[in-house]
């Protein structure tokens, strides 16, 4: 018989129910989800879950906008742009530049305008989770996608670097199944490879280390076979294989890039 595939299992944060309900429904055939409502609760209950192999997320994914929790004095946002003149019926390229150009300008002062009313009712909490998640060493290298409506368009640089900083991906809500199914198993598939990679890399450490101590030994005994006359040239052999040991472990590490933190498996 052959083995059963592990679901993946999705840790996901979202203030709003509506939004839990609707992942679920679409992807509880495909993956193990773990739902949570309430965003205070985020970092104990990843802390419960990443205590156990059996339970810890695979991917964890973080609503980006909560609301206020203490009310601040609303922005008031630029006038609303102009609407964009529709073209003629038969319009020529000429015609439809100018009107196109028109149309970007109206929108990025669109963008402008919704980003004033979204900032007067929601904070972006979702950075401080994800900020929260990464300081979890189990968490370390877990995939973590910030999984946004609009978010996306409305933020600023500052919390673009934040996200790549902490190496978090972008997961726009609103499109099809297949399409977050498909990101995220190339998301869950990545991590995989990159678990497979970091184990081999440390096997070649240990078998580097083994090799070294082969041939230490190697070196102890056929000193010792020789005679006490190459005891003083024995213990400087020692003392250099002793004191060189730290260093070639730490120039493979750094040659392969092995993690010094612990990570899912």
């Amino acid at each position: 018989m052959s083995k059963k595939t592990r679901k993946a299992r999705i840790f996901y944060c979202d203030d709003s129910q509506q939004n839990l309900d609707r992942f679920v429904e679409n992807h509880e055939e495909e993956f193990d989800i773990v739902p949570l409502i309430d965003f205070a609760r985020f970092q104990g209950e990843l802390t419960r879950l990443t205590q156990r192999k059996r339970t810890a997320p695979d991917i964890i994914l973080i609503d980006l906008f909560h609301p206020k929790v203490a009310p601040t004095a609303p922005s008031m946002p630029p006038p609303s742009p102009e609407s964009v003149p529709l073209p003629p019926h038969e319009a020529t390229p000429e015609q439809l530049v100018p009107i196109g150009k028109q149309a970007m300008q109206t929108l990025s002062k669109q963008i402008g305008i919704a980003k004033v009313h979204i900032y007067n009712a929601w904070d972006h909490t979702g950075m401080t989770l994800l900020e929260q998640a990464r300081a979890i060493p189990q968490c370390s290298d877990t995939p973590i996608a910030i999984y946004t409506e609009q978010g996306l368009y409305v933020v600023g640089d500052d919390v673009l670097v934040r996200a790549s900083d902490l190496r978090a991906t972008w997961l726009l809500k609103g499109h099809t199944r297949e399409y977050e199914s498909s990101r995220l198993n190339a998301m869950w598939a990545e991590a995989k490879r990159k678990r497979t990679a970091k184990k081999s890399q440390t096997r070649r450490l240990y078998a580097l280390l083994l090799l070294f101590f082969a041939v230490f030994i190697g070196a102890v005994a056929c000193g010792w076979a020789m005679g006490p006359e190459v005891d003083s040239r024995l213990s400087l052999l020692v003392a250099v294989g002793v004191a060189m040991m730290p260093l070639l472990i730490e120039a493979v590490v750094e040659k392969w890039h092995i993690p010094r933190g612990s990570q899912n498996g």
